[in-house]
Protein backbone atom coordinates (compact mmCIF):
# COMPACT_ATOMS: atom_id res chain seq x y z
CA UNK A 1 0.00 0.00 0.00
CA UNK A 2 1.14 3.74 -0.30
CA UNK A 3 2.56 5.48 2.38
CA UNK A 4 1.75 8.98 2.88
CA UNK A 5 3.81 11.53 3.55
CA UNK A 6 4.04 15.73 3.88
CA UNK A 7 5.55 17.63 1.15
CA UNK A 8 8.66 19.60 2.74
CA UNK A 9 11.35 18.70 4.60
CA UNK A 10 12.01 19.23 7.92
CA UNK A 11 13.83 21.90 9.21
CA UNK A 12 14.79 22.66 12.87
CA UNK A 13 17.32 25.75 13.71
CA UNK A 14 19.76 26.16 16.64
CA UNK A 15 21.58 28.80 18.59
CA UNK A 16 25.67 28.55 18.00
CA UNK A 17 27.54 26.59 14.93
CA UNK A 18 26.34 23.27 16.07
CA UNK A 19 23.01 21.53 15.01
CA UNK A 20 21.36 20.09 17.86
CA UNK A 21 23.92 21.68 20.50
CA UNK A 22 22.73 25.36 20.75
CA UNK A 23 19.04 26.14 22.20
CA UNK A 24 16.50 25.32 19.28
CA UNK A 25 15.07 28.30 18.25
CA UNK A 26 12.43 27.19 14.79
CA UNK A 27 11.09 23.84 13.67
CA UNK A 28 9.23 23.64 10.77
CA UNK A 29 8.76 21.99 6.93
CA UNK A 30 10.88 23.95 4.00
CA UNK A 31 9.43 23.43 0.73
CA UNK A 32 12.52 23.40 -0.95
CA UNK A 33 16.66 23.65 0.24
CA UNK A 34 17.20 26.53 -1.82
CA UNK A 35 17.93 28.75 0.76
CA UNK A 36 19.59 32.79 0.50
CA UNK A 37 18.22 34.80 3.44
CA UNK A 38 20.73 37.31 2.37
CA UNK A 39 20.54 39.66 4.83
CA UNK A 40 17.04 38.62 6.77
CA UNK A 41 16.91 36.29 9.35
CA UNK A 42 15.77 32.64 8.19
CA UNK A 43 12.86 32.69 10.45
CA UNK A 44 11.37 34.43 14.15
CA UNK A 45 14.04 34.29 16.81
CA UNK A 46 17.15 33.05 14.69
CA UNK A 47 19.99 35.16 15.01
CA UNK A 48 21.25 36.46 11.33
CA UNK A 49 24.59 34.92 12.70
CA UNK A 50 26.05 32.20 14.71
CA UNK A 51 22.90 29.82 14.22
CA UNK A 52 22.80 26.06 12.97
CA UNK A 53 20.41 24.09 11.21
CA UNK A 54 19.54 20.47 10.08
CA UNK A 55 16.87 19.41 7.56
CA UNK A 56 16.01 15.61 7.47
CA UNK A 57 13.55 13.81 5.21
CA UNK A 58 13.22 11.76 2.36
CA UNK A 59 14.38 12.49 -1.25
CA UNK A 60 12.01 11.26 -3.99
CA UNK A 61 13.99 10.12 -6.71
CA UNK A 62 11.94 9.59 -9.97
CA UNK A 63 13.84 7.15 -11.93
CA UNK A 64 17.22 5.24 -10.99
CA UNK A 65 20.45 6.16 -12.16
CA UNK A 66 23.01 8.45 -11.77
CA UNK A 67 22.68 11.63 -9.50
CA UNK A 68 24.78 14.95 -9.35
CA UNK A 69 24.32 17.81 -6.73
CA UNK A 70 25.70 21.23 -6.18
CA UNK A 71 25.70 23.41 -3.17
CA UNK A 72 25.93 27.19 -2.80
CA UNK A 73 26.22 28.06 0.74
CA UNK A 74 27.63 30.99 2.97
CA UNK A 75 28.88 28.77 5.96
CA UNK A 76 29.75 25.34 6.42
CA UNK A 77 27.69 22.58 5.48
CA UNK A 78 26.95 18.47 5.01
CA UNK A 79 24.90 16.91 2.82
CA UNK A 80 24.03 13.01 3.49
CA UNK A 81 21.98 11.40 0.98
CA UNK A 82 21.46 7.68 1.94
CA UNK A 83 24.60 7.19 3.67
CA UNK A 84 26.69 8.89 1.45
CA UNK A 85 28.63 12.16 2.13
CA UNK A 86 28.07 14.02 -1.27
CA UNK A 87 28.70 17.81 0.09
CA UNK A 88 31.09 17.50 2.95
CA UNK A 89 33.04 21.12 3.51
CA UNK A 90 32.56 22.18 7.65
CA UNK A 91 34.14 25.69 7.05
CA UNK A 92 32.51 29.09 7.13
CA UNK A 93 33.25 30.45 3.79
CA UNK A 94 31.45 31.21 0.42
CA UNK A 95 31.88 28.49 -2.19
CA UNK A 96 29.77 26.77 -5.27
CA UNK A 97 30.66 23.32 -4.76
CA UNK A 98 29.93 20.04 -6.77
CA UNK A 99 29.07 17.05 -4.58
CA UNK A 100 29.62 13.43 -5.57
CA UNK A 101 27.65 11.69 -8.16
CA UNK A 102 26.01 8.76 -6.81
CA UNK A 103 23.57 6.26 -7.62
CA UNK A 104 20.14 6.38 -6.60
CA UNK A 105 17.53 3.83 -7.26
CA UNK A 106 13.52 4.74 -8.00
CA UNK A 107 11.70 5.87 -4.47
CA UNK A 108 12.36 7.10 -1.72
CA UNK A 109 15.69 7.71 -0.01
CA UNK A 110 16.37 9.62 3.34
CA UNK A 111 18.31 12.84 3.02
CA UNK A 112 20.07 15.25 5.27
CA UNK A 113 21.58 18.64 5.62
CA UNK A 114 23.71 19.89 8.32
CA UNK A 115 24.59 23.91 7.64
CA UNK A 116 26.00 26.54 10.14
CA UNK A 117 26.64 30.49 9.63
CA UNK A 118 28.62 33.17 11.10
CA UNK A 119 28.02 35.61 8.13
CA UNK A 120 26.24 38.84 7.59
CA UNK A 121 24.29 37.12 4.44
CA UNK A 122 23.40 33.14 5.40
CA UNK A 123 22.73 30.88 2.49
CA UNK A 124 22.30 27.38 1.86
CA UNK A 125 21.31 25.59 -1.76
CA UNK A 126 20.99 22.28 -2.85
CA UNK A 127 20.38 22.01 -6.42
CA UNK A 128 20.50 18.42 -8.41
CA UNK A 129 20.69 16.66 -12.13
CA UNK A 130 19.47 13.79 -13.16
CA UNK A 131 19.05 11.27 -15.71
CA UNK A 132 15.76 12.72 -17.08
CA UNK A 133 16.48 16.44 -15.91
CA UNK A 134 19.00 19.77 -16.09
CA UNK A 135 20.55 21.37 -12.68
CA UNK A 136 17.45 22.28 -10.63
CA UNK A 137 16.49 23.80 -7.16
CA UNK A 138 16.21 20.58 -4.30
CA UNK A 139 12.59 21.13 -4.25
CA UNK A 140 8.76 21.60 -5.20
CA UNK A 141 8.13 17.62 -4.89
CA UNK A 142 11.48 16.21 -4.53
CA UNK A 143 11.11 16.35 -0.31
CA UNK A 144 8.54 14.21 1.53
CA UNK A 145 8.26 13.89 5.31
CA UNK A 146 5.84 12.13 7.65
CA UNK A 147 6.00 14.85 9.92
CA UNK A 148 2.39 16.14 10.45
CA UNK A 149 2.67 18.07 13.59
CA UNK A 150 5.10 20.52 11.91
CA UNK A 151 4.29 23.91 10.97
CA UNK A 152 4.86 24.61 7.39
CA UNK A 153 7.53 27.43 6.82
CA UNK A 154 5.87 30.40 4.68
CA UNK A 155 4.98 30.76 1.97
CA UNK A 156 3.34 27.48 1.99
CA UNK A 157 -0.18 27.40 3.68
CA UNK A 158 -2.20 24.40 2.49
CA UNK A 159 -0.79 21.46 3.97
CA UNK A 160 -0.64 19.04 1.01
CA UNK A 161 -0.23 15.76 1.14
CA UNK A 162 1.87 13.51 -1.42
CA UNK A 163 1.22 9.53 -1.39
CA UNK A 164 4.45 7.90 -2.08
CA UNK A 165 4.25 4.30 -3.66
CA UNK A 166 7.01 1.96 -3.10
CA UNK A 167 9.10 1.97 -6.40
CA UNK A 168 8.59 5.47 -6.74
CA UNK A 169 6.66 8.17 -8.02
CA UNK A 170 4.74 11.23 -6.11
CA UNK A 171 1.90 12.91 -6.72
CA UNK A 172 -1.80 12.95 -5.41
CA UNK A 173 -2.93 9.24 -5.98
CA UNK A 174 0.32 8.15 -6.85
Amino acid sequence: GDVYKRLGIKCVMYEGDRPGAGKKVMERLDPHLAHDWGGEIPGPDVPIKNFSAAWQGLLVVPRSGTYLFRARRRGGMRLMVGSTAVVNDWKDNEAWEDGRPVMLRAGTTPIALAYFNKQDKPAAQIYWTGPDFMLRRLGDGDLVHKAKEIELAAPWSDPAAVAVAPGGGAGPGK
